[in-house]
């Protein structure tokens, strides 16, 4: 007699993101709740991909950005929690 086994695997996803810093957060234009945006390379580190595969995520609108009066790119980490791979 054979007996089958059934394995149920549920997987979550979290996202802690520890800044060393203590600036305020700021609205993302695209999202209804303030977040502390971060880096272009903090946000590759998270999402396990080049810089330069964020970079063209980026420009093809998958994450919401600001860039800032200096020329500097940063990304939106709520965008980053309802990205697909």
């Amino acid at each position: 007699m054979n007996r089958k086994r059934r394995i149920e695997i549920t997987v979550e996803k979290t996202l802690l993101i520890v800044r060393r810093t203590s600036s305020l957060p700021v609205w993302c234009p695209a999202c209804p709740a303030p977040a502390q945006l971060i880096t272009p390379e903090t946000a590759a580190a998270l999402l396990g991909v080049s810089t330069r595969t964020l970079y063209r995520k980026v420009e093809a609108g998958q994450f919401h950005f600001v860039e800032t009066a200096e020329g500097k790119l940063l990304v939106c980490p709520n965008s980053l929690i309802t990205a697909t791979p």
